[in-house]
């Protein structure tokens, strides 16, 4: 019995391309989710939820292994909003200024 099953599970999704899963739900963005949407994660309140906000506040995510940052959250917590949250690449990149020493300056080649 449990062998047709399967036989005809696999049938269903080698014909049809899909396997039986709910449907694909939008990921949360960390860096624009609002506290009302942030609370309606699983383990996050309204404390944790403002944490998350005044953090990104100060330095936005960059990924979102960054959530360890939050006070009370932890790898377990993680583990479970990862599949929930993403964190949208930035859209505006600001050029990088090239990096100068103190006191030193570039030497310049003589031609001789």
């Amino acid at each position: 019995m449990h062998k047709a099953l399967r036989g005809l599970a696999l049938a269903f999704v080698l014909q049809t391309g899909t396997a039986l899963a709910a449907e694909p739900v939008d990921k949360l963005d960390l860096n624009t989710a609002t506290i009302a949407q942030l609370v309606k994660l699983p383990g996050v309140g309204p404390k944790r939820a403002d944490a998350i906000v005044k953090l990104r506040e100060r330095v936005p995510f960059r990924r979102v292994r960054d959530l360890l940052r939050v006070r009370g959250i932890g790898r377990k917590s993680l583990a479970r909003l990862r599949p929930l949250v993403r964190v949208a690449p930035p859209k505006v990149i600001k050029p990088r200024r090239a990096a100068r020493r103190r006191g030193r300056t570039p030497q310049r080649r003589r031609s001789d």
